[in-house]
C-alpha cells in the first residue's frame, strides 16, 4: 500500500521540479528580451543624439558667408515655439543661458525623437549662438569667434564629476539633450508633459543635490550631467542623456573653412590682378611686433596678415572677405598668415617659379605659389593680448611655419602644432 504513495511523491517532486524549471526559464528569457529592449532603446537615443551633433557641426562649419552677418562658427537659438508652424526653428534673439528644443527644420535633420518618442534639447554657449552675436568690432576682442574663443556650459558626468567646465577652456559649445520618460525631480516635481508644461525645462529634464538640467549658468559651474543617476536606494533619478559639442569637435573645421576661403581669394585675385601679370597675388601685410596689427599691403613682403585692401583695390566680388575687412572677416582676419612665393610676386614681369614654396607633406618639392596658414589655438608659451604678441609669427604659428621662410609643414593637430594650412 506504501508503494503506490511513494511513487506519487515522486511524480510530484518531478513535476514540481519541472514547473520550477520552466519558471526560471520563463524569468531569465523575460530578463533577457528586457535586457535586449533596453539596448535598443537606447541605440535609439544614442544615435539621435550622435545625429543632432554633426548637424550642429555641420551647420557650424559651412554657414553662408554671402552677408555681412553670419560667421563661421554661429549656432542657431534653441526652438522655444509652442506646438505650431514654427516648432523645429530658433526662437531668437536668445539670451545667455539659452536652453530649449532643438531646431532640428534649422538644422535640416528629421524631427530626432528619443527612446520614449521625446523630441531633443538642447542648450548653446554665448559665445556661438548667432543670435544676438557677441560683439567683435576689432580683430583680437574677447567677443570675437575664432581658433581662440571658448564654449561657456559646463558638463558633468553620471558621478557628478566635471567633464567640461564652463569657466575653462574645456567648456562645452553647445549640449543636446535626449528627456527620456518622465519620473520625479529631486525638487519634488512630478514631471507632467501635458501641452500646458510643452516649454516648461523642468517637465522633461532632470536634476540631483548639485545640477539641475532645466538651468543653466552661461559661464559657470552651473550646467549639465549626464544620466543614469541613481540615489542611494538605487532608484533613477536623472534619465536625461546627453552629447557635448566641444572646441576640438568644431575648431579645427572652422579653421581649414576660412583657410579655404582665402585661398579662394587669392586664386580669384589671381586671375585678375590689380596689379601686376595675370597668376601674381597682392603683398602681405607686415608683421611689427612694434606696432598695431595693420591689413595694408606691404611692397617686397612675402609673409603676413592678408590685407584688407589688395594693392589698393577690394577683393573680387566672387570673394567672400567683405571691402575693408568687415564682418565676419573680422572675427578671424588676426588668425591667418599667409605666404607667396618670389616668383609670384606683383612686381614681377611674368608669374613662374624660380624657387618657389615648400609644404612638407605632401613633398619637399619647391613648387608652391602661396600658403595659407591659419593658427590653431594657443599652446605652449604663445600669448596674443598686446601689440609686441600680435606682431611675432611664433605666437600664432609652430615650427617651421614661423620661421616664415620657404619651407611649410602640414600635420595633424598634436599639443604642439595645430596650425592648418592650404597652399596654391
Amino acid at each position: 500500500m506504501q508503494k503506490p504513495i511513494t511513487k506519487q511523491k515522486g511524480a510530484a517532486l518531478i513535476i514540481f521540479a519541472v514547473i520550477f524549471a520552466l519558471a526560471a526559464t520563463a524569468f531569465l528569457v523575460s530578463q533577457l528580451d528586457g535586457t535586449g529592449v533596453k539596448i535598443e532603446r537606447d541605440k535609439k537615443t544614442a544615435a539621435a543624439l550622435a545625429e543632432a551633433k554633426a548637424a550642429l557641426i555641420g551647420y557650424a562649419a559651412d554657414v553662408s558667408l554671402s552677408g555681412a552677418g553670419p560667421r563661421p562658427g554661429d549656432l542657431p537659438c534653441p526652438d522655444n515655439h509652442p506646438l505650431g508652424a514654427l516648432e523645429g526653428t530658433p526662437s531668437t534673439p536668445c539670451n545667455a543661458n539659452a536652453l530649449g528644443r532643438l531646431p532640428w527644420k534649422t538644422l535640416g535633420i528629421s524631427d530626432l525623437r528619443d527612446d520614449s518618442g521625446e523630441r531633443l534639447w538642447y542648450a548653446v554657449s554665448s559665445n556661438f549662438k548667432n543670435s544676438t552675436r557677441t560683439t567683435c568690432s576689432l580683430p583680437g576682442q574677447v567677443g570675437c569667434l575664432n581658433s581662440d574663443t571658448n564654449g561657456t556650459i559646463t558638463v558633468r558626468d553620471s558621478l557628478g564629476a566635471i567633464i567640461s567646465d564652463g569657466t575653462s577652456s574645456s567648456a562645452a559649445i553647445a549640449v543636446v539633450i535626449a528627456p527620456n520618460s518622465p519620473l520625479q525631480r529631486q525638487d519634488g516635481l512630478v514631471q507632467n508633459r501635458s501641452l500646458a508644461n510643452y516649454n516648461i525645462a523642468s517637465h522633461y529634464l532632470d536634476n540631483t543635490a548639485v545640477e539641475d538640467n532645466s538651468n543653466f549658468i552661461d559661464g559657470g559651474l552651473n550646467g549639465f550631467i549626464n544620466g543614469v543617476v541613481k540615489n542611494v536606494s538605487q532608484q533613477v533619478i536623472v534619465n536625461d542623456r546627453l552629447i557635448a559639442v566641444t572646441k576640438k569637435d568644431l575648431a579645427p573645421l572652422l579653421e581649414k573653412r576660412v583657410a579655404g576661403e582665402v585661398l579662394s581669394c587669392l586664386n580669384i585675385y589671381a586671375a585678375a590682378p590689380v596689379s601686376g601679370p595675370i597668376g601674381t597675388f597682392p603683398w602681405p601685410a607686415q608683421l611689427n611686433p612694434l606696432l598695431a596689427p595693420t591689413y595694408v599691403g606691404t611692397a617686397n613682403n612675402l609673409i603676413g596678415r592678408v590685407p584688407d585692401s589688395p594693392m589698393g583695390g577690394n577683393w573680387p566680388g566672387a570673394c567672400f572677405i567683405p571691402v575693408g575687412g568687415t564682418g565676419w572677416w573680422l572675427n578671424w582676419k588676426e588668425m591667418v598668415i599667409y605666404a607667396i612665393a618670389d616668383g609670384y610676386k606683383p612686381t614681377i614681369g611674368a608669374a613662374g617659379c624660380g624657387t618657389c614654396l615648400m609644404v612638407s607633406p605632401p613633398t619637399i618639392a619647391a613648387n608652391k605659389r602661396a600658403v595659407v596658414l591659419v593658427a590653431g589655438k594657443m599652446i605652449g608659451l604663445q600669448a596674443r593680448n598686446n601689440n609686441v604678441n600680435k606682431g611675432t609669427l611664433s605666437n600664432y604659428l609652430e615650427v617651421p611655419n614661423s620661421t616664415g621662410g620657404v619651407l611649410y609643414a602640414q600635420q595633424n593637430a598634436t599639443t604642439t602644432f595645430n596650425d592648418v594650412v592650404v597652399y596654391r
